[in-house]
Protein backbone atom coordinates (compact mmCIF):
# COMPACT_ATOMS: atom_id res chain seq x y z
CA UNK A 1 0.00 0.00 0.00
CA UNK A 2 1.61 3.51 -0.70
CA UNK A 3 0.96 7.04 0.98
CA UNK A 4 -0.68 7.24 4.36
CA UNK A 5 -3.74 6.90 5.85
CA UNK A 6 -4.14 9.43 9.42
CA UNK A 7 -7.41 8.00 11.91
CA UNK A 8 -7.95 8.62 14.98
CA UNK A 9 -8.10 5.27 17.22
CA UNK A 10 -10.08 4.23 20.14
CA UNK A 11 -8.02 2.61 23.01
CA UNK A 12 -7.71 -0.59 21.75
CA UNK A 13 -6.20 0.78 18.78
CA UNK A 14 -8.69 0.29 16.32
CA UNK A 15 -9.82 3.74 13.53
CA UNK A 16 -12.94 5.25 15.74
CA UNK A 17 -15.64 4.75 13.24
CA UNK A 18 -17.35 7.84 13.76
CA UNK A 19 -14.01 10.11 13.21
CA UNK A 20 -12.92 11.02 9.63
CA UNK A 21 -10.70 8.86 8.08
CA UNK A 22 -8.04 11.33 5.79
CA UNK A 23 -4.99 10.40 3.22
CA UNK A 24 -2.12 11.68 1.49
CA UNK A 25 -2.91 11.96 -2.55
CA UNK A 26 -1.32 8.51 -3.64
CA UNK A 27 -2.70 6.07 -0.62
CA UNK A 28 -4.25 3.32 -2.21
CA UNK A 29 -6.55 0.50 -0.40
CA UNK A 30 -5.24 -2.72 0.86
CA UNK A 31 -5.31 -5.45 -1.82
CA UNK A 32 -6.36 -8.67 -0.30
CA UNK A 33 -7.91 -11.80 -1.26
CA UNK A 34 -11.35 -13.54 -0.69
CA UNK A 35 -11.64 -17.64 -1.86
CA UNK A 36 -8.71 -16.43 -4.20
CA UNK A 37 -10.46 -13.21 -5.83
CA UNK A 38 -8.66 -9.89 -5.40
CA UNK A 39 -10.20 -8.03 -3.31
CA UNK A 40 -9.41 -3.73 -2.15
CA UNK A 41 -10.47 -3.26 1.70
CA UNK A 42 -10.37 0.24 3.57
CA UNK A 43 -7.62 0.49 6.21
CA UNK A 44 -10.07 1.46 8.72
CA UNK A 45 -12.24 -1.74 8.05
CA UNK A 46 -11.96 -5.02 9.31
CA UNK A 47 -10.22 -8.41 7.52
CA UNK A 48 -8.45 -11.15 8.50
CA UNK A 49 -4.28 -11.08 8.28
CA UNK A 50 -4.38 -14.60 6.89
CA UNK A 51 -6.25 -15.33 4.46
CA UNK A 52 -5.65 -18.77 3.32
CA UNK A 53 -6.74 -19.93 6.67
CA UNK A 54 -9.95 -17.49 6.43
CA UNK A 55 -10.67 -19.17 3.11
CA UNK A 56 -11.18 -22.47 5.30
CA UNK A 57 -13.62 -21.35 7.22
CA UNK A 58 -15.12 -19.68 4.03
CA UNK A 59 -15.20 -23.15 2.11
CA UNK A 60 -16.59 -25.15 4.85
CA UNK A 61 -19.27 -22.19 4.99
CA UNK A 62 -19.57 -23.14 1.37
CA UNK A 63 -19.90 -26.73 1.88
CA UNK A 64 -22.21 -26.33 5.29
CA UNK A 65 -24.61 -23.87 2.47
CA UNK A 66 -25.14 -27.02 0.43
CA UNK A 67 -26.19 -29.03 3.50
CA UNK A 68 -29.01 -26.62 4.72
CA UNK A 69 -32.14 -25.29 3.13
CA UNK A 70 -32.45 -21.44 4.88
CA UNK A 71 -33.99 -18.67 3.25
CA UNK A 72 -31.49 -15.54 4.43
CA UNK A 73 -28.23 -14.74 6.31
CA UNK A 74 -27.44 -12.41 8.66
CA UNK A 75 -24.26 -11.64 9.41
CA UNK A 76 -23.71 -9.61 12.71
CA UNK A 77 -20.72 -8.09 13.42
CA UNK A 78 -20.42 -8.80 9.49
CA UNK A 79 -17.47 -6.64 8.63
CA UNK A 80 -17.65 -6.86 4.93
CA UNK A 81 -19.72 -9.61 4.80
CA UNK A 82 -16.98 -12.28 4.57
CA UNK A 83 -18.71 -14.44 6.02
CA UNK A 84 -21.68 -14.07 5.46
CA UNK A 85 -21.34 -13.96 1.22
CA UNK A 86 -19.61 -17.60 1.69
CA UNK A 87 -23.25 -18.74 3.05
CA UNK A 88 -25.33 -16.60 0.81
CA UNK A 89 -23.44 -16.96 -2.65
CA UNK A 90 -25.71 -16.22 -5.28
CA UNK A 91 -28.99 -17.39 -4.34
CA UNK A 92 -30.35 -16.35 -0.85
CA UNK A 93 -30.69 -12.46 0.08
CA UNK A 94 -27.44 -11.54 2.83
CA UNK A 95 -28.19 -8.87 5.35
CA UNK A 96 -24.80 -7.50 6.92
CA UNK A 97 -24.78 -5.58 10.40
CA UNK A 98 -21.35 -3.77 11.05
CA UNK A 99 -20.32 -0.73 13.12
CA UNK A 100 -17.84 0.95 10.21
CA UNK A 101 -19.11 2.54 7.12
CA UNK A 102 -15.80 2.02 5.67
CA UNK A 103 -16.58 -1.78 4.68
CA UNK A 104 -18.82 -0.97 1.54
CA UNK A 105 -16.35 -0.73 -1.35
CA UNK A 106 -15.64 -4.58 -0.35
CA UNK A 107 -18.90 -5.04 0.47
CA UNK A 108 -19.88 -4.11 -3.30
CA UNK A 109 -17.15 -5.36 -4.40
CA UNK A 110 -18.29 -9.11 -2.96
CA UNK A 111 -21.27 -9.15 -4.51
CA UNK A 112 -19.77 -8.67 -7.83
CA UNK A 113 -17.48 -11.68 -6.91
CA UNK A 114 -20.49 -13.64 -5.63
CA UNK A 115 -23.29 -12.67 -7.79
CA UNK A 116 -25.22 -12.12 -4.68
CA UNK A 117 -27.97 -9.66 -6.28
CA UNK A 118 -29.91 -9.37 -2.55
CA UNK A 119 -27.95 -7.83 -0.35
CA UNK A 120 -28.35 -4.87 2.51
CA UNK A 121 -25.68 -3.48 4.33
CA UNK A 122 -26.18 -1.76 7.73
CA UNK A 123 -23.90 0.42 9.02
CA UNK A 124 -24.44 1.75 12.96
CA UNK A 125 -23.66 0.32 16.20
CA UNK A 126 -24.94 -3.42 16.77
CA UNK A 127 -27.14 -3.33 19.79
CA UNK A 128 -28.88 0.08 18.12
CA UNK A 129 -29.36 -1.77 14.92
CA UNK A 130 -30.14 -5.13 15.89
CA UNK A 131 -33.61 -4.62 17.76
CA UNK A 132 -35.04 -2.61 14.87
CA UNK A 133 -34.52 -6.05 12.59
CA UNK A 134 -34.65 -9.32 15.08
CA UNK A 135 -38.58 -9.53 14.11
CA UNK A 136 -37.68 -10.22 10.86
CA UNK A 137 -35.30 -13.07 11.81
CA UNK A 138 -37.15 -15.72 10.86
CA UNK A 139 -36.61 -19.64 12.07
CA UNK A 140 -35.63 -20.68 8.41
CA UNK A 141 -32.61 -17.47 8.37
CA UNK A 142 -29.03 -18.29 9.20
CA UNK A 143 -27.53 -15.89 11.85
CA UNK A 144 -23.77 -15.13 11.74
CA UNK A 145 -21.53 -14.10 14.60
CA UNK A 146 -17.83 -13.07 14.33
CA UNK A 147 -17.52 -10.39 16.85
CA UNK A 148 -14.47 -8.53 18.64
CA UNK A 149 -11.77 -10.47 21.40
CA UNK A 150 -14.50 -9.10 23.82
CA UNK A 151 -17.15 -11.52 22.34
CA UNK A 152 -20.65 -10.97 21.47
CA UNK A 153 -22.66 -8.47 23.66
CA UNK A 154 -24.83 -9.87 25.99
CA UNK A 155 -28.27 -7.98 24.99
CA UNK A 156 -27.25 -9.70 21.35
CA UNK A 157 -27.36 -12.71 22.56
CA UNK A 158 -30.55 -12.45 24.72
CA UNK A 159 -32.20 -11.25 21.39
CA UNK A 160 -31.02 -14.05 19.63
CA UNK A 161 -32.17 -16.10 22.10
CA UNK A 162 -35.96 -14.71 22.01
CA UNK A 163 -35.87 -14.58 18.83
CA UNK A 164 -37.15 -16.77 16.10
CA UNK A 165 -33.55 -17.85 14.56
CA UNK A 166 -32.92 -21.72 15.05
CA UNK A 167 -29.29 -21.66 13.65
CA UNK A 168 -25.90 -19.83 14.42
CA UNK A 169 -22.26 -19.64 13.05
CA UNK A 170 -19.87 -18.60 15.20
CA UNK A 171 -16.32 -17.67 14.52
CA UNK A 172 -14.83 -17.05 17.81
CA UNK A 173 -11.15 -15.30 18.11
CA UNK A 174 -11.38 -15.93 22.26
CA UNK A 175 -12.03 -19.04 23.03
CA UNK A 176 -12.45 -17.94 27.00
CA UNK A 177 -15.50 -15.28 25.77
CA UNK A 178 -17.05 -18.35 23.39
CA UNK A 179 -17.03 -20.39 26.04
CA UNK A 180 -19.13 -17.86 28.00
CA UNK A 181 -20.94 -16.93 25.03
CA UNK A 182 -21.82 -20.22 24.66
CA UNK A 183 -22.99 -20.87 28.16
CA UNK A 184 -25.51 -18.15 27.62
CA UNK A 185 -26.90 -19.47 24.21
CA UNK A 186 -27.21 -23.33 25.74
CA UNK A 187 -29.41 -21.96 28.14
CA UNK A 188 -31.66 -21.16 25.13
CA UNK A 189 -31.81 -24.78 24.04
CA UNK A 190 -28.74 -23.76 21.84
CA UNK A 191 -26.50 -27.32 20.88
CA UNK A 192 -23.32 -26.87 19.61
CA UNK A 193 -23.33 -29.70 16.51
CA UNK A 194 -19.65 -28.92 15.47
CA UNK A 195 -16.81 -26.99 17.24
CA UNK A 196 -13.50 -26.71 14.80
CA UNK A 197 -10.20 -24.43 15.51
CA UNK A 198 -8.14 -23.01 12.74
CA UNK A 199 -4.91 -21.60 13.25
CA UNK A 200 -5.12 -18.39 11.99
CA UNK A 201 -1.92 -17.02 13.89
CA UNK A 202 0.96 -19.42 13.23
CA UNK A 203 3.41 -19.85 16.07
CA UNK A 204 1.27 -17.84 18.44
CA UNK A 205 -1.32 -18.65 21.30
CA UNK A 206 -4.03 -17.39 19.96
CA UNK A 207 -6.19 -19.49 17.93
CA UNK A 208 -9.62 -19.02 16.16
CA UNK A 209 -13.02 -21.44 16.66
CA UNK A 210 -16.01 -22.14 14.40
CA UNK A 211 -19.21 -23.11 16.05
CA UNK A 212 -22.07 -24.46 14.10
CA UNK A 213 -24.95 -24.17 16.58
CA UNK A 214 -28.77 -24.68 16.92
CA UNK A 215 -31.67 -26.03 18.47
Amino acid sequence: MRGVWFAQGTQAGIPAPNRPIQKTKDAEFMQGTWLGNPLEIHPAAFTQANSAAADLVHRRLQEYAKQESFDAVWDLYGGYGALGYALAGADHPLNVLELSRHVKPAFENLARITGTKQRKLYTGDLLAELPQHIEKITESDLVVLDPSRSGAHPEVLHLLANSAVRRIVYLSCNPARLARDLHILMQSRFVPIEIQPYDFFPQTPAIETFVILQR
